[in-house]
């Protein structure tokens, strides 16, 4: 069962979610326009366990003002594939992922691959000012620390590849 996209679209007065048992993905875009007005904030979101897909900015918009408030977001074991692009919302300080799954990891509140081959994303408001990334990482995926406040990354000779617009809107980048 999939919660399709836009689902949630613009439904500023939801106060609590309970997702069935059978539901096994998170469409694209489903919580977009629950922004500001919205009464959906959490100081915390745990993904639920049955969730095995999460899809492009599920959890967040084109702009802020249209992304839900969450600060910590939990990738459940269950979860194999979460979109790079998962949320475009500078509220979200860290992305903890359930150690028991088998798709990805956190270091730091940083998304990676299981493996710690590919770095998918730093959050944007991350309270991080320098992070150094793990040194079996080979990729760093397209927007990876895009709009943080990351002052110094230090990236290992390992990384072979560095995506687009890696450090686009994260001005505070000096090294």
């Amino acid at each position: 069962t999939e919660i399709g996209n836009s689902a949630f679209y613009d439904a500023n007065t939801i106060t609590s979610l309970n997702l069935g048992k059978n539901v096994t993905i998170i469409g694209e875009s489903v919580f977009y326009g629950n922004g500001a007005s919205s009464k959906f904030t959490f100081t915390e979101f745990t993904v639920p366990d049955n969730i095995k897909t999460i899809g492009k900015t599920a959890f967040g918009g084109y702009l802020d003002k249209y992304a839900p408030t969450i600060e910590i977001l939990t990738v459940p074991a269950s979860a194999t594939y979460v979109s790079p692009t998962m949320y475009n919302n500078k509220s979200i300080k860290n992305i903890n992922v359930e150690a028991e799954n088998k798709k990805y990891l956190s270091d730091n509140g940083v998304l990676y691959d299981k493996e710690e081959a590919t770095l998918i994303r730093c959050p944007q408001a991350s309270d991080l000012l320098e992070y150094e990334i793990l040194e079996t990482t080979k990729i760093i995926s397209d927007s990876a620390f895009a709009g943080t406040k990351l002052q110094v990354v230090t990236i290992h000779p390992s990384v072979y590849i560095i995506g687009e617009k890696v450090f686009s809107d994260s001005l505070n980048v000096v090294k």
